[in-house]
This record gives C-alpha cells, structure tokens and sequence, in this order.
C-alpha cells in the first residue's frame, strides 16, 4: 500500500513536471479578496503590484510552475498569509479568491477559469505620443531634413520650393514641428497655408499639428487649415492605436489593461487615456491664445479637442482662453466627448458665469 501511494505521487509529479515544461507561452491570473482588502502579490519572490489592491490581475505570466506568496496590510505592517506552487497553463486566465479555510488558514480557491491570449504590447513611434497617427513612423532624421530645408532654402522662385517640397514630402513621414519648418520656407501666405495642408495627411503625430498654426500669419489662413483638417479627418494608421475618435468609448477603459490610465480615478471614460502631455497642452493653449478672436480661437481649439483625448481640466483650462460666455459653453459642450475622465466634468462649472449655462450643459451632457 505504502509503496503504490509512493507511486501515485511519483506519476503525480511526472505529470506536472511534463505538463510544466511542456506549456509554453503566456497565460493571466486575477486574485481578488472578499471584503476589499489590500494585498501584494509575489510571484517566485518577485513584487507584482507595489501599491496593495484588492483585486490584482496579473497577465503576461510564463506559463508553468511558480511561487506565489500573498501579503495582508494591517495598517503599517504587512504579513504573508499564502505561500504555495501554481501550475499555470498557457493562454488560460484563473480567477483566485483569498479565503480562510476549515483550518482557519488563508488559502487561494480557484473560482473560474477562461481562455486568454497575450495583448501584443505596443511601442508608440513616438515616444510619450498617443495621439492620432497619419503615417507610421516619422522617416526624416535630422541631418536628411536639414539637407531638406536647404534644397527648398536654395531655389529662387516659390513654385520651385513648392514642387521640391511637395516631391519630398510624398516620401516621407513628417513631425508636425518638421511641418511647422517646412512652411516657414514659404514666404507667402497662400503658399504656407498650400504646404501645410499637403503634409497634414503625410504628417505622424497629426494629433500636435495645432502647432502648425503658429507658422501662418493671417486668422483667415488658420481657419481654412482648420476646416481643411476637419473634413480630411485624423489617420488611424496603427491597428494598435486608439480607435474611433469620435468619443465612441462606453463607459470604461480597457479591461485588458492592468491598471487605470488616470492614476487614482476609476470613473467612466469618454476615451482611452490623455494624448496632451504638459508640454503638448502649453504649446496647444499658446496656439489658441495666439489669435486675437474667440471664432479663430473655437475653430483651432476644436481642432486640437477633436485630434486628441482630454482630461477634464484641460478642458476647463482651454474655456479660460475664451472671453465671451456663449464660446467657453460651446468648448465645454464639444470638448464633452474627447474628454478621458468623463465622471470629473464637474470641473467645468467653473469657468461658467451663469447659472443658465451650466445648466444648459448640465442638459446636454444628460442628452448624451
């Protein structure tokens, strides 16, 4: 008896060890305890969420045997109460909930167990942008698009720039600050809203082509870059970039993702995650402050709200850059739905004088 026991065990282990080296590939695991309690989860000693959650998921873990241990956090101290071997398959996703046992011990119980397949992780082409792309990848280092500048710099008519420019730009991914340059050659008006326009649709980072405004003179030229920029609409080149920018979101950020794009906020979103870092949003407040006119001003900043993913106090931010209370409610009724943290509106309100406006606001956002 003893030595078939012995036996079974020893199969037992061939078994998992087979099964262990045999399951390659990835595979996601989700602990989660009753009463919201914080946890940290380590897997062969290694720390997987630094901040103690309730609920942890895990995805992208090898597939095959690993030890798992589970932290409790009572206040400043912090003990283990789990420490056992997993065998996890690959492309599955376990669901584990943190209970007492009949010994009065912490266990993890399996509660579920569903297919699951690994999200390719996505490197932007631009580092920090996570905007709208029009083309894949910017193509023009700086020595080639100076040696550019200086071919166009060189000719002496306007047409010829023109064409030379033109002829470049069709074979290549430009910057919008690269644009921005580029129409700084021109020293016509007309001819700077022309090239502008040209290389919107060959331009990577279409998402901070505000900044291209800055480089034509009259209000009326920024306005047709504008409308031009609206009816040609924003590139969605990368499959694994965001999609729909039509504010098309539902109510929530991407549960494949393991932890919120807004640290600290689990409200409703309108789109994935801010594409207007600090300095991408100074540089989009100084291009609408730019023009003397708040119908110049709402053209360029629906432009910029419409080709980007807002947080609510931007938004609020770009209303003070208005003068006349029908504009800023305009912005806030437009702006509502490119805004990220949808459920931090509120924060609006305040650039409104009155109380009829916010609740007109209040009313449209109810419609949605």
């Amino acid at each position: 008896m003893k030595n078939a026991i012995v036996n079974l065990l020893v199969i037992g282990f061939l078994k998992s060890f087979c099964q262990m080296v045999n399951t390659p590939g990835l595979c996601s695991i989700v602990i989660s305890t009753p009463n919201n309690e914080p946890i940290t989860v380590l897997i062969n000693n290694a720390i997987q969420n630094p901040t103690p959650q309730p609920i942890v998921t895990l995805d992208g873990i090898p597939a095959g045997t690993h030890n798992v241990k589970i932290n409790r956090h009572v206040g400043i101290m912090s003990y283990t109460v789990v420490d056992k071997t997993l065998l996890l398959y690959p492309n599955t996703r376990v669901s584990y909930l943190l209970q007492i046992n009949s010994l009065y011990q912490y266990d993890l119980v399996p509660t579920g167990t569903q297919p699951w397949s690994p999200t390719p992780v996505f490197t932007p082409p631009i580092e920090g942008y996570n905007g709208p792309y029009g083309c894949p990848t910017p193509t023009l280092n700086p020595q080639d698009f100076e040696a550019l500048k200086q071919t166009i710099k060189n000719q002496p008519f306007g047409s010829t720039k023109m064409s030379i420019a033109k002829q470049a730009v069709s074979n290549h991914c430009l910057l919008s600050q690269q644009v921005v340059e580029l129409v700084s050659l021109f020293s016509f008006e007309n001819e700077k809203l022309e090239i502008a326009k040209f290389c919107y649709r060959q331009t990577c980072d279409q998402g901070r082509y505000f900044v291209v405004h800055n480089a034509l003179t009259f209000t009326s030229s920024k306005e047709e870059l504008s409308r031009y920029i609206q009816e040609t609409g924003s590139g969605q080149f990368n499959p694994n970039q965001m999609q729909n920018w039509n504010g098309n979101w539902g109510s929530n950020w991407n549960n494949n993702s393991t932890s919120p794009p807004i640290p600290g906020y689990n409200g409703p979103y309108g789109c994935p995650a801010p594409t207007l870092n600090n300095t991408a949003f100074t540089q989009a407040k100084q291009t609408i402050a730019s023009n003397n006119f708040d119908d110049t001003r709402l053209t360029i900043a629906k432009q910029i709200i419409r080709n980007n993913c807002m947080l609510a106090s931007q938004v609020a931010e770009i209303m003070r850059l208005f003068t006349f209370e029908n504009s800023k409610l305009e912005i806030a009724k437009f702006a509502y739905s490119y805004t990220c943290d949808k459920g931090r509106y509120y924060v609006v309100n305040s650039e409104l004088r009155n109380s009829s406006s916010i609740q007109e606001l209040a009313n449209y956002i109810q419609g949605r």
